[in-house]
């Protein structure tokens, strides 16, 4: 893998930036599914209402965590995003995945903000997952780092097939379909604004799905190119909205 799909699909430091006290609530989704999992990396929930979360030690800010951060995701209010990912650019961090929505598929306003975001993130080279992302999950490493409900699961079927989608639902119900009849992924992730499909390949061994809005053919051109003999399948899905210019 090279060291972008390292960070993304392999961290083993991993910042929670809005990470709940409620086990119940979607922002705790994250933190609960990776231990449920087995993750055997290091954790690091942000929280300035709280010393611990979960039962894990928790840190006013992403600057007060010691040593280097591999990925980091933004569980915070819209709002409040683009300061996320400025402190992760102040930090060095690689690879911030963002949960919210509310950008680009939200209108005028969204799209100025989801601009602005990535633009804070590529001055301080930081590459973005999302926004509106459900995750990335890889199966072998037992890295799930996501708010998908399909990862209620006590287990999860590994397997030879790579998942990007940019649709959350579609992904969550592909891993639970799949799983129903014996399949299994490597990796998985919910792709938006700022990274390609062909992406998919660094991860995937017999087989890679990319599920695509039809506004990013160059995305699923970029990924055709990199099957180098494999089998790929590609999806494309009308729904959503936005302007999303993949990068590769």
């Amino acid at each position: 893998m090279s060291k972008l799909a390292d960070a993304l699909f392999n961290p083993r430091r991993i910042a929670l930036i809005g990470a709940s006290t409620d086990a119940k609530r979607l922002t705790a989704r994250a933190q609960v599914y990776l231990r449920r999992h087995g993750f055997t990396g290091e954790l690091f929930p942000v929280n300035p209402r709280a010393p611990e979360v979960l039962g894990e030690r928790a840190y006013a800010t992403l600057a007060d965590i010691p040593g280097a951060i591999d990925f980091a995701y933004v569980l915070v209010n819209t709002g409040q995003v683009e300061g996320a990912i400025a402190d992760c650019a102040a930090r060095g961090v690689p690879v911030a995945c963002v949960l919210a929505d509310g950008f680009a598929e939200a209108g005028s306003e969204g799209i100025a903000l989801q601009a602005r975001m990535l633009a804070t993130a590529r001055d301080g080279g930081v590459r973005v997952l999302g926004p509106n992302s459900m995750g990335m999950v890889n199966v072998p490493a037992r890295t799930v780092c996501s708010v998908n409900a399909a990862l209620e699961a006590e287990s999860l079927l590994p397997g030879r097939w790579s998942l990007l989608s940019h649709s959350g639902s579609v992904m969550g119900t592909l891993i639970s379909r799949a799983a129903a009849r014996g399949f299994g992924f490597v990796v998985t992730a919910v792709l938006a604004a700022d990274f390609g499909l062909a992406l998919a390949f660094d991860g995937a061994l017999d087989l890679a799905l990319g599920v695509a809005r039809v506004l990013v053919p160059v995305a699923v051109s970029l990924a055709v190119r990199r099957v180098a003999g494999r089998f790929a399948v590609m999806l494309t899905s009308w729904l959503g909205r936005g302007n999303n210019r993949c990068r590769r």
